[in-house]
């Protein structure tokens, strides 16, 4: 789980306060034969004071309950309620940025940023595309992460919201220091419905590879994700197709690193280890590589560098060459991980 969206969790259960969002009329609306335009005022009302509760409350016990509330409230089959709640949304949710923006107490901000991010992202709403674009180049890590999010989410069915992954995500690649927020904007790369994605997804796998290159990185469980991205867009037997070849080389780097490392701490040595695992159990099942000798090495045979350098020379050979992924994947080789620089 994403350190961000575990802060974010964390605020939603501070306290057991009431819920001071009234349910009960917009609830009666959704069962109307015919609405009036008093109904759809009284919808955009309902909108109004929940995004206005998000930003005026200063104990956030209940924002998790007025955030559940407008997403469950938001669905109706009633042919007229849905697109006025989505108008009601389309309007009042970029403005309750720009007031949480003007929040001057920076923990406040934040904390009513993210709830609304979080809000934008279920109510997956394109209006609300640029109010989240507005928000990454936010200093606070946890808000890039939700505008990110919002716009892969709505990347996915949505061609203006692709564009602007495109136009926004691009620039943050070199610069960003979260390997949560990257691990969102790969898998926008992945999944957006636009010429040019992909190259988000491989530069966000290049970054990866250098950090276990030089020995930089040490946040090892966004690669998870990634390499099952990567595994999703190989396009089968294509000869060292760009996707293969960095999902053989992130994942042979990340077992070279599990190898090699002898300072690697308890507790991150089992970070990569799930890595692997869950690696092992979905992508390399999926890529036509069925097995289960990563998952045994690491919990029935102790998990030393030795059985699980076993592993890596089954997928890759002694050279990198002529393992089970480059007979498969149609990858010609992977380089070894480089040893450590002592100085």
């Amino acid at each position: 789980m994403a350190n961000c969206f575990k802060v974010v969790i964390i605020l939603g259960f501070f306290s057991s306060l009431a819920m001071a969002l009234d349910t009960a009329k917009i609830e009666a609306l959704g069962k109307k034969a015919v609405l009036e335009q008093a109904d759809m005022a009284q919808i955009d009302a309902f909108v109004a004071s929940a995004v206005q509760e998000i930003i005026d409350t200063e104990d956030f016990g209940n924002i998790a309950e007025v955030r559940a509330a407008v997403v469950a409230n938001s669905k109706s089959e009633q042919a007229q309620y849905k697109p006025a709640f989505a108008a009601a949304v389309a309007k009042n949710l970029p403005q309750g940025v720009e007031k949480a923006k003007a929040i001057k107490d920076q923990k406040r901000q934040a904390n009513a940023l993210i709830n609304l991010m979080i809000l934008m992202e279920s109510l997956k709403n394109p209006a609300l595309v640029d109010s989240a674009a507005s928000m990454l180049g936010s200093d606070n890590v946890a808000v890039r992460y939700w505008a990110v999010r919002n716009i892969a989410s709505l990347a996915v069915e949505n061609q203006k919201a692709a564009q602007v992954g495109m136009a926004k995500l691009g620039g943050m690649i070199g610069k960003e220091t979260s390997a949560d927020v990257l691990e969102q904007i790969a898998r926008f790369g992945a999944t957006a419905k636009i010429n040019g994605a992909k190259k988000l997804l491989f530069d966000v796998a290049d970054m990866r590879i250098k950090g276990y290159q030089d020995w930089s990185l040490m946040n090892f469980e966004p690669d998870g994700a990634i390499l099952s991205l990567l595994a999703s867009s190989i396009t089968a037997g294509t000869e060292n197709d760009p996707a293969a070849v960095r999902f053989a080389q992130l994942l042979a780097y990340a077992m070279g690193r599990y190898c090699n490392d002898e300072n690697l701490s308890k507790a991150k040595k089992a970070e990569l280890g799930e890595v692997l695992m869950a690696t092992e159990a979905g992508a390399l099942a999926k890529l036509g590589i069925p097995q289960t000798s990563i998952k045994k090495a690491l919990t029935e045979r102790g998990g030393t560098a030795a059985v699980v350098l076993v592993e890596y020379k089954s997928l890759y050979g002694d050279d990198g060459a002529s393992g089970k992924i480059n007979t498969v994947l149609k990858v010609k080789s992977v380089s070894g991980l480089p040893v450590k620089d002592k100085k």
